[in-house]
């Protein structure tokens, strides 16, 4: 929401302490501008940082950006890597879901903890979350439980 939860110097631990160990990092837009100091309005804006922190971290992988603005009121989960970018775009809701992004991260962990490409883990993690997030009837909480069904396999190419 636009505002810092936790104490500064935990920010900073982050950015300072962790972040260079990071293959894989999944900001929101917001996360993104306290992790680069960027001011990110759009997607060419979230580009500019996700490469930046590409450029300054040589262990990471990808940067995943989840709740970018789009156009025509769209929302925007964005996977930026050192060769490609993949844009998945969703009609925004008109409030907001907390914890959208935490669902997403967690869904693409469990899939790279089983050995799938990180690219896949991306597209469906992105895919379920958001199935997920909209089988929400209230945008203050996600019903985990009642839509674990949602989780499907990632299929075989």
């Amino acid at each position: 929401n636009g505002r810092i939860y936790v104490d500064d110097k935990l920010v900073e631990s982050i950015r300072d302490d962790l972040l260079p160990l990071a293959n894989f990092v999944t900001p929101n837009q917001f996360e993104l501008e306290l992790l680069t100091g960027k001011a990110i309005f759009d997607v060419a804006s979230s580009d500019v940082a996700a490469k930046l922190l590409l450029d300054t971290y040589q262990n990471l992988e990808c940067v995943i950006i989840t709740g970018v603005n789009g156009k025509s009121g769209n929302v925007i989960d964005r996977m930026v890597s050192h060769s490609e970018v993949i844009n998945l775009a969703y009609k925004k809701r008109p409030t907001g879901v907390a914890g959208g992004g935490d669902l997403l991260t967690a869904i693409f962990a469990s899939w790279l903890a089983a050995e799938q490409n990180y690219r896949d883990c991306f597209v469906f993690a992105s895919k379920q979350a958001h199935s997920i997030i909209d089988q929400n009837s209230n945008s203050l909480e996600i019903e985990l439980l009642k839509n674990i069904h949602l989780l499907k396999p990632i299929p075989d190419h």
